[in-house]
């Protein structure tokens, strides 16, 4: 939703959807909608775990593209 620039409310949750492979994102509805209005090719999603101060924590990163390539 951050990257699409929008808040919580404006997208639901089922219409994003982070592929198998935990790479890219596919959009469906408004998520879908609001991304073809800004020109967004893709969604590329970079996701670890890490050793935080009180366990390990997931990380995740999602960078919207206006290209393929």
């Amino acid at each position: 939703m951050k990257a699409l620039g929008v808040g919580i409310d404006s997208v639901a949750f089922t219409d994003i959807e982070v592929c198998s492979e935990l790479t890219t994102v596919e959009l469906s509805g408004r998520a879908a909608d609001r991304a073809a209005s800004m020109g967004v090719a893709r969604i590329v999603v970079s996701a670890r775990v890490v050793d935080g101060p009180t366990g390990r924590v997931a990380v995740a990163e999602a960078v919207a593209t206006s290209s393929v390539g």
